[in-house]
């Protein structure tokens, strides 16, 4: 896996949390709420949707069978990346403090 991925483009809007939550794999993704899945597959008109994106873009990772943990990160598009795997290139392209 590529140290920074694009999962879904900024075109899809409010709606990128519930396209993550529809289509992630369960088998590869640890540190998501059941609860907060079904609130994001229930849209963005679920008072509690943007709570339940905070979660899981603040808890959810990934394992690669390399050991590499992978997280999500939101700048608009939706990425995944793994922050010890990135260029300093990349760090800069994605606002990270490299010093």
């Amino acid at each position: 896996m590529d140290a920074v991925t694009l999962y879904c483009s900024d075109n899809l809007g409010v709606y990128i949390p519930k396209e993550f939550a529809e289509t992630y794999s369960r088998t590869a993704w640890d540190g998501i709420n059941s609860d907060d899945v079904r609130v994001l597959c229930d849209g963005p008109e679920h008072e509690e949707y943007w709570d339940a994106w905070v979660n899981v873009l603040d808890n959810a990772w990934a394992t690669a069978d390399d050991g590499h943990i992978y997280r999500l990160h939101q700048d608009g598009d939706l990425w995944v990346i793994c922050y010890e795997r990135m260029t300093n290139e990349e760090k800069r392209n994605f606002g990270f403090d490299i010093d």
